[in-house]
This record gives C-alpha cells, sequence and structure tokens, in this order.
C-alpha cells in the first residue's frame, strides 16, 4: 500500500493518478519523478518548494520501483499503464 498521505496535500491527487494510472503529474512533480532537480524547483511554487523534501522522501521510501528517477523511467511508467488499459479494453469478455 502506497501512503499518499506522507505528500503535501496539494500534490497527493496527481501522485495517485500516476502511480495507479500512468497519468503524468504537473510539472513540478513530473519533474521531481524524473529526478531533475533543477526543473522541479524552477517549476515549484512556495507550497511546493517547503515540500520538496516530503516529495524525495515518498519517492525514495513509497514510490514503486521504476516508477521514477528519470525522463526514460516516467516515459515507461507511463507507457505501460497506457498498455495495460489498452489490454483491459480488448480482452474478451467473460460470461459467468
Amino acid at each position: 500500500m502506497v501512503h499518499y498521505r506522507l505528500l503535501p496535500v496539494s500534490l497527493q491527487e496527481g501522485m495517485r493518478r500516476y502511480i495507479e494510472f500512468g497519468v503524468r503529474p504537473g510539472s513540478f512533480l513530473n519533474s521531481c519523478l524524473e529526478n531533475n532537480l533543477a526543473s522541479a524547483i524552477s517549476r515549484a511554487d512556495d507550497d511546493n518548494l517547503r515540500g520538496i523534501s516530503r516529495v524525495v522522501n515518498f519517492l525514495l521510501y513509497e514510490a514503486p520501483a521504476g516508477s521514477w528517477g528519470s525522463e526514460a523511467a516516467v516515459q515507461y511508467w507511463v507507457d505501460a499503464a497506457a498498455e495495460r488499459e489498452r489490454q483491459l479494453r480488448e480482452a474478451p469478455a467473460v460470461n459467468v
């Protein structure tokens, strides 16, 4: 179970949608996921700047392996979620 409550409230839903459904979050959180500190800081508002250490701790201790760390990792996570969704849509219906 992922503990989204460890994040600042304003980031919890964006992180949940990203981890569970592969929906890219806003630019600040996306930069954090890509492990791009300079970009994250340049995109952060005051609340995000105050909470950046909470985001880093969340990524280190809560985020699933492979869901963050580089631009390629984030793109893979998004693409994999889209592929799972496609497979579910195309799966034959099962009558029970």
